[in-house]
């Protein structure tokens, strides 16, 4: 459908120009040769009387969710669209969700209207001081004291302007008590709750979950982002003010290795970078053993690595490597095949 023509006196392989076929219509003319049907008479033709939809406009509406179960919307050619799009920001509102918010959501523009904590009994009874070995078993306590470190990522992502729900996972050794406990918690942290099921019973254990989404989307949208560092700030300043703000370190310590590389992207002209600060996602300090909500501690950055193609500066916390790796036993490790049944999956 094109032809091509190169310059000679241009390098070898430049498109001077391209000639389209005039006969060959671009997707928006095709589009708009197509007059549209109203939203009002698609969902008459499905079944779905006009007075349980919410129209905004000619072409869009809300359908109530109670509807799809009935069979008559079932058996009509329904295709059902959701503005509700979810993205994983990775682990933790220290790590994951810091990066996503300060940096992604900084330079793209998104602005996430609920952030989603996921939690589980077994994280917070390792943060409670629940040895690992009988981390499956019930401990209210355990979970009690685990409470500190699920609060801190609450009140680190209600700093970003975030309304926070918290999405349990729950595992086959969950007992209800513990559950009711974590739920109560939540209620009284004034943050929306609900518990994911799908591992056990795929979309149908998951549907309390959407529903509390849109229910706490509708009824308690996030408020405009609030960022830890503007842009104007230094880059020892950004770094500073996440391992402050958000690790809660009492004083950072840069090494000279990593002073004098961070003054050398300064005179660079990088100092506008945002910073993305690498460190063990098993604490909030760069100690992975120190569990639950420490605060205070020193925070040393050692080395510092500038991605300038991507436009960022990496702070180097602690002893971490940056190539994600296995754990010292990977449940690969307890998976077999028995009588037809596969085992050691969880």
């Amino acid at each position: 459908p094109c032809s091509f023509r190169t310059s000679k006196a241009k390098p070898s392989g430049f498109v001077e120009k391209i000639y389209t076929q005039p006969h060959m219509k671009l997707d928006i003319e095709i589009a708009r040769s197509v007059k549209m049907k109203e939203i009002a008479d698609i969902a008459s033709g499905t079944g779905i009387p006009r007075d349980r939809i919410e129209q905004y406009g000619k072409y869009m509406a809300k359908v109530p969710m109670d509807l799809i179960d009935e069979e008559k919307v079932r058996r009509s050619k329904l295709i059902l669209v959701t503005a509700i799009t979810a993205t994983k920001a990775g682990f933790g509102a220290d790590l994951g969700a810091e990066k996503f918010l300060n940096i992604k959501c900084r330079k793209s523009g998104l602005r996430p209207a609920l952030t989603l904590l996921v939690a589980s009994l077994q994280g917070l009874k390792m943060h409670g001081d629940v040895p690992l070995e009988k981390i499956k078993e019930p401990s209210l306590e355990g979970v009690r004291k685990g409470f500190a470190n699920l609060d801190r990522h609450i009140e680190n992502l209600k700093g970003f302007g975030q309304s926070v729900m918290v999405c349990f996972n729950r595992y086959a050794s969950d007992t209800p008590e513990e559950i009711e406990l974590v739920r109560r918690h939540c209620e009284e942290a004034g943050v929306a709750f609900a518990v994911n099921d799908g591992y056990a019973h795929g979309g149908d254990g998951a549907v309390d979950l959407a529903r509390k989404v849109v229910e706490t989307i509708e009824g308690h949208p996030s408020g405009p982002l609030e960022f830890t560092y503007s842009d104007g700030d230094s880059l020892k300043e950004k770094i500073e003010k996440v391992a402050r703000g958000i690790y809660r370190a009492g004083n950072v310590v840069f090494s000279k290795t990593a002073l004098r590389k961070l003054e050398s992207a300064a005179q660079m002209g990088m100092s506008g970078f945002p910073v993305c600060i690498a460190k063990t996602q098993y604490s909030f300090s760069q100690d992975p053993k120190a569990y639950g909500a420490p605060s205070g501690f020193d925070f040393e950055i050692n080395d510092i690595v500038v991605n300038a193609g991507a436009e960022m500066v990496v702070a180097i916390a602690g002893d971490i490597i940056r190539m994600p790796g296995l754990p010292k036993h990977p449940q690969a490790l307890d998976i077999d095949v028995e009588n037809g049944f596969i085992n050691g999956l969880s």
